[in-house]
């Protein structure tokens, strides 16, 4: 029987369709060394960004910190959205709407 293949996503891209500037916040989850790695970032309106794949050095391999969240902060609150995904995904493109909100 085989192992289910498992869910990663490695990287995000946000595209800001919001019509004000928004602080998006990527956290990464550093299994090596059992903590959370954060990426933030200030988009302005219309702004897209790629939050690039974050790799750890574990000796004589490289391992992916897998994106766990992803967050965005603006004028009218927050919204924290964890992206579902299936197998491993290499680059999810997600927005902020008008409405402030995340989508993927």
């Amino acid at each position: 029987v085989m192992a289910p293949a498992p869910n990663r996503l490695d990287s995000v891209e946000v595209t800001n369709n919001s019509g004000g500037p928004v602080e998006v916040t990527v956290t990464f989850d550093d299994h090596k060394d059992k903590k959370e790695i954060q990426d933030s970032r200030q988009l302005g309106p219309g702004e897209t960004f790629h939050f690039a794949e974050k790799m750890l050095d574990m000796g004589s391999w490289q391992a992916v910190a897998p994106v766990i969240k992803v967050s965005v902060t603006h004028g009218n609150g927050s919204h924290t959205l964890a992206p579902s995904i299936t197998g491993v995904v290499k680059k999810l493109s997600m927005s902020v709407g008008a409405d402030g909100q995340l989508a993927q």
